[in-house]
């Protein structure tokens, strides 16, 4: 087991092989917040914030954690990272902030030893934020938003199958002329894609929010002409507020909204 977490504004890790009754001493790998790991079998992965967009603040370990080591990269890593993994194979995705993010990438295909150059996913669309991963063996997937807080924002999705050497032209995925809100999660399961986020339902800042999801069948190749709606949802403030897991071309969803009497519920929906 691994817990990653923020202490003065630095990112720490710490691992237990005994189902939680022995802690390694705890590992300081960043000097930003926001610490997001990934693990497959003894494999385990840390990454945090880094503002200075020339530091590295990604780490690997080969052996459950005991030790780590700092990933070597071509390109530093800046804000809101996040890391998955499946098999060998580990993905990395941040923005820029400032005045007009970027989203980049960066894979690695041994365990975290080597990583590929860092990619700019959205040169082709300013001002991009948020990027979320999904990975099954050689596939990977990145989301991100753009242009938030107003109309003109989009959800794009761009997908790798050679395990990041190449990556598909970003594809909008989203409701054109409304704000689209940061994608919350991205499950993969085989040649099946979903992912989840808010939109709101009209063109105006009043317009109500809902829980939406764009699904593909075919590795990311094509996506639904319009995303599915869920439901009502609250505002956007925080990815922890929705999630999405699928197993085959089966989703399932959670995410947030108020009732009818003012209080706020949890909800949950399924369907192909």
């Amino acid at each position: 087991m691994y817990v990653a977490y923020d202490g003065n504004g630095s990112s720490y890790v710490t691992s237990s092989t005994d189902a939680g009754f022995a802690w390694t001493t705890p590992f300081e790998y960043g000097s930003g917040p926001e610490p997001q790991l990934a693990a497959w079998g003894s494999n385990a992965y840390a990454v945090s914030d880094s503002f200075s967009r020339t530091t590295t603040p990604l780490y690997y370990s080969n052996n459950n954690g005991t030790t780590w080591n700092k990933a070597t990269t071509n390109g530093g890593i800046s804000a809101e990272p996040w890391i998955m993994a499946s098999g060998t194979n580990v993905i990395a995705a941040w923005e820029t902030k400032n005045t007009d993010s970027d989203v980049y990438v960066t894979t690695s295909t041994n365990s975290g030893r080597t990583w590929t150059p860092k990619f700019l996913l959205s040169s082709a669309v300013p001002d991009s934020w948020a990027p979320m991963l999904g990975i099954i063996g050689n596939t990977e997937y990145v989301a991100w938003r753009s242009n938030p807080g107003s109309d003109n924002s989009q959800e794009y999705v761009s997908v790798s199958l050679d395990a990041g050497s190449t990556w598909s032209a970003a594809t909008a995925i989203g409701f054109a002329g409304h704000d689209n809100s940061w994608p919350t999660q991205v499950s993969v399961s085989g040649t099946n894609a979903f992912i989840l986020w808010y939109e709101r339902t009209g063109s105006t800042s009043s317009s109500p929010w809902q829980a939406v999801v764009q699904k593909s069948t075919n590795t990311g190749t094509k996506w639904l002409s319009s995303p599915l709606i869920l439901g009502g949802s609250l505002a956007e403030s925080d990815v922890a507020t929705a999630a999405v897991s699928s197993n085959g071309a089966t989703m399932f969803a959670v995410w947030t909204n108020t009732t009818s009497s003012g209080n706020t519920q949890v909800y949950f929906a399924t369907g192909p």
